[in-house]
């Protein structure tokens, strides 16, 4: 799937809530999760992205 159309299914709730996406390593050496950062970060229902590690406790 491309990222716009899987920000095309999302993009209505984000204002509704939390928006959670997971991926794996091929998404990001493809550079779909850069694209979908890109098209989250414009959208009128973004307001942050939290880091996994930041709610394990884990270092950065």
């Amino acid at each position: 799937m491309h990222s716009s159309e899987a920000y095309a299914k999302i993009e209505p709730v984000l204002e509704h809530g939390l928006a959670i996406c997971l991926y794996d390593q091929s998404a990001e050496d493809l550079g779909w999760l850069d694209e979908m950062r890109r098209l989250l970060r414009h959208s009128k229902g973004y307001r942050a992205e939290v880091n996994p590690r930041s709610l394990t406790g884990m270092p950065v």
